[in-house]
C-alpha cells in the first residue's frame, strides 16, 4: 500500500480542495445587476428604430452602385440585429446557466473528436479509483451524479452502470450532447468534439454548442490530441479563449507510446509508457511558438500546454505504480485546477457574469469573427455607401465640360432653326417677332435642351437615372426684335422752271409799263428717296444675342448639375446620416455600460 500512498495523498488533495470549494460557495447567489437589461435594451430600439425606418429606406432594388450599396448596407444592419437578438438569447441562457451552477466550480472540457475529454472526465469522476487495490479519497465520497445539460444528440451520451455512470466512451465523436458529474464542490461539463460532422438528427452542430457554453464555465481544459497537437482548429479555438477572457489549461492528451521489451522468459511484451520529457517539451514549445506566429499580440505562454496520459494514469491506478501515475502527470493537472481557481473562489464567480457582459459588448461594437458583423462593421458600410455616392458626384463633376458643350451645342443648332423658321414667317407675312416673344420662344427652348441633354448625360454617369425634372425659371435674356430689313436709294436729278423776275433797264421798264413781264430760269438739284426690301435681320439679332444665351446657359448647367450632384442621393445620404448617428450612440451607451476594469 506505500507505493500508492502518493496517489492515495493526490485524491485527498483533490476532495480537500473540492470540499473547500463547495463550502465557500455554499452560501453564495450569483447577481445579475440590471446592467445586462440596460445592454439588451439599448440592442433592441436599435432594432426596433431601424426596422422602421427599413421599408422607407430600403426600397432599392437592381438599381445604381449606390442602391446596390445601399441594398447590402440595409441587409447587413438586418442581418446584425438578428444576430443580436441571437446573441442576446444566448447570453440569457449563458446567465441560467451560470445561475444554475452556481454553488459549484464549474470546469468545462472541450477539444477536437478523440481528444480523450470523456475518458479524462471519467477518470475525475473516479471510477477507476473507486475499482483501485489501495484506499483512497473517492472511496469516502458520494459518487458522483451525472446528468446532461443539453441533448444535441440521440446517441453517445451518459452511460447509466450498476452504481457506476460514466460518459459514453467510443472510436468516432460519441459525445453529442452538454453533460456534466458533480463531485463534492465540482461540476466537470463534458462537451461534443469541436470537429464533429453533423449527424442525422443532430438538433444543431456540435461546434456551436461548444463554443456557446465556453464563456460561461469558470475554468476551460482544451485538450489537444498528440497525435496531431497544435493544427489551425486548435490555435483558432486558443484566440476564441483569449477573447472571452476565459481562464483555460491548455492540455496534450494521449502523451505515451507503446514500449516493447523481454519478459523473464525472454517472451515479448508490449507496454505503455510516457513519452520522453524531451519528446513532450518539443510538443508543448512548437505549439506555442506557432501559436506566437499565428496570433503574435497573444500571449503564449500563458496557453503553454501541459502533456497527459489518461490510459496511463487508468494503469497506474490497477497496478499501484505510483511512477506511472508520475508519469501520467494527471496530479498535475489537478494542480493546475487549484492554481488557477485562486484563493478566492466567490470573486472568481463574481467577476464571470461581468466578464461575460464586456466580452459581449465588444463583440457587438468590434465583431467577434469573420461571420458577424459589429457596429464597427455597419459604419463601415454606411461608409461604403457614402463613398459610392461621392464616386458619381465626383463623375457628374467631371461630366460638366461635356455636358455644357452638347447644351450649347444643341442650343445653337435650334435657334438657328428657329432663325431660319422666323426670317421665312417675316418675309412672307410681314410685321415683326415682338422681343418678349422671342425672349419667350428662345427660354422654352433652352429648357426643353437642358432638360433632354443633362438627363440624357447625367444618365450615363448614374445607372438607372430617374430623370430630375427642371423647373422653369425665367432666362432674363434680352433680345431684340426681329423685323424686316429695308435699303433706301436716292437717285439725284435738276428740276428747271422760270420765274417772274423785275425789269431791268430803261427800255424793260417802258416796256413793263405797258404790261410786259420777264422771267428767269431756274436750275434745282434734287433727290428721289426710294425703299427696297432686303430681307430680314432675324440672324443678326440671335446672333447679338447668342454671348448672352451662352452665359446663361453656363451658369444654368453648372447650376442645374451642381443641384443634382448635391441633392440627387440626399435622401439616402439622410438615412445613412441617421444610421451613423444610431450606431455610434448605440456604441458609446454600450461602452458605457461594460464593467470598469
Amino acid at each position: 500500500m506505500n507505493e500508492s500512498l502518493g496517489m492515495a495523498k493526490t485524491t485527498e488533495e483533490l476532495f480537500s480542495q473540492l470540499d473547500l470549494i463547495g463550502k465557500k460557495l455554499e452560501n453564495f447567489s450569483l447577481t445579475i445587476d440590471k446592467k445586462r437589461d440596460d445592454v439588451f435594451n439599448l440592442l433592441r430600439q436599435f432594432g426596433q428604430g431601424i426596422q422602421q425606418d427599413f421599408s422607407a429606406s430600403g426600397q432599392a432594388t437592381d438599381g445604381n452602385g449606390v442602391e446596390a450599396a445601399l441594398q447590402s448596407a440595409l441587409l447587413q444592419i438586418q442581418n446584425s440585429v438578428n444576430q443580436w437578438d441571437e446573441a442576446m438569447k444566448v447570453k440569457a441562457k449563458g446567465v441560467d446557466f451560470m445561475s444554475k451552477h452556481e454553488k459549484y466550480l464549474v470546469v468545462m472540457v472541450f477539444g477536437a473528436v478523440k481528444s480523450g475529454k470523456s475518458s479524462l472526465g471519467n477518470l475525475f469522476a473516479g471510477n477507476a479509483f473507486r475499482q483501485a487495490p489501495f484506499d483512497n479519497a473517492y472511496k469516502h465520497h458520494d459518487k458522483p451524479i451525472f446528468e446532461t445539460e443539453e441533448k444535441g444528440r440521440n446517441s453517445g451520451a451518459i452511460v447509466r452502470g450498476d452504481g457506476d455512470d460514466a460518459f459514453a466512451v467510443g472510436y468516432t465523436d460519441t459525445t453529442g450532447d452538454i453533460q456534466y458529474f458533480t463531485l463534492s464542490g465540482l461540476r466537470w461539463i463534458d462537451s461534443p468534439g469541436t470537429g464533429a460532422l453533423k449527424q442525422d438528427g443532430d438538433a444543431r452542430l456540435m461546434e456551436d454548442m461548444v463554443k456557446e457554453y465556453i464563456p460561461y464555465a469558470d475554468i476551460c481544459i482544451f485538450l489537444m490530441n498528440s497525435s496531431e497537437p497544435g493544427l489551425q482548429s486548435d490555435m483558432k479555438y486558443m484566440q476564441f479563449l483569449e477573447k472571452q477572457r476565459q481562464s483555460a489549461i491548455v492540455v496534450i492528451t494521449h502523451s505515451d507510446v507503446v514500449d516493447e521489451d523481454e519478459d523473464e522468459d525472454g517472451n515479448l511484451v508490449q507496454c505503455l509508457v510516457p513519452k520522453s520529457p524531451d519528446r513532450r517539451k518539443r510538443q508543448e514549445d512548437d505549439i506555442c511558438k506557432r501559436l506566437g506566429e499565428e496570433y503574435p499580440t497573444l500571449s503564449s505562454e500563458q496557453y503553454r500546454a501541459l502533456s497527459i496520459s489518461t490510459l496511463l494514469a487508468e494503469q497506474a491506478i490497477q497496478e499501484e505504480n505510483e511512477q506511472k501515475f508520475h508519469d501520467s502527470h494527471i496530479g498535475l493537472l489537478m494542480k493546475a485546477i487549484y492554481d488557477k481557481v485562486g484563493s478566492d473562489v466567490i470573486q472568481l464567480k463574481i467577476n464571470k457574469p461581468k466578464i461575460s457582459l464586456n466580452t459581449f459588448i465588444e463583440d457587438v461594437v468590434n465583431g467577434s469573427g469573420a461571420d458577424t458583423v459589429s457596429i464597427h462593421g455597419l459604419i463601415e458600410e454606411m461608409d461604403r455607401v457614402t463613398n459610392e455616392i461621392r464616386r458619381y458626384q465626383q463623375g457628374i463633376d467631371q461630366s460638366v465640360d461635356l455636358i455644357l458643350r452638347k447644351v450649347k451645342q444643341d442650343v445653337r443648332n435650334q435657334i438657328q432653326s428657329l432663325s431660319s423658321t422666323w426670317s421665312a414667317q417675316i418675309d412672307q407675312q410681314g410685321g415683326e417677332i415682338s422681343q418678349s416673344e422671342i425672349t419667350r420662344r428662345v427660354s422654352s427652348l433652352i429648357h426643353d435642351s437642358l432638360d433632354k441633354n443633362m438627363n440624357k448625360h447625367i444618365g450615363q454617369v448614374i445607372k438607372n437615372y430617374k430623370q430630375q425634372q427642371l423647373d422653369r425659371v425665367d432666362m432674363n435674356i434680352s433680345i431684340g426684335t426681329i423685323r424686316k430689313k429695308t435699303r433706301v436709294i436716292e437717285t439725284p436729278y435738276e428740276e428747271i422752271y422760270y420765274v417772274e423776275r423785275d425789269p431791268s433797264g430803261i427800255i424793260e421798264h417802258v416796256r413793263h409799263f405797258f404790261g410786259k413781264t420777264y422771267t428767269r430760269r431756274v436750275t434745282e438739284h434734287r433727290v428721289l428717296t426710294k425703299k427696297i426690301d432686303i430681307g430680314n435681320n432675324a440672324m443678326e439679332v440671335l446672333d447679338a444675342a447668342w454671348p448672352k444665351i451662352s452665359n446663361t446657359l453656363e451658369r444654368r448647367v453648372r447650376r442645374e448639375l451642381g443641384r443634382v450632384r448635391d441633392t440627387y442621393f440626399e435622401p439616402q445620404q439622410i438615412y445613412i446620416d441617421r444610421v451613423r448617428k444610431a450606431l455610434f450612440d448605440l456604441e458609446k451607451g454600450l461602452l458605457e455600460l461594460k464593467y470598469k476594469e
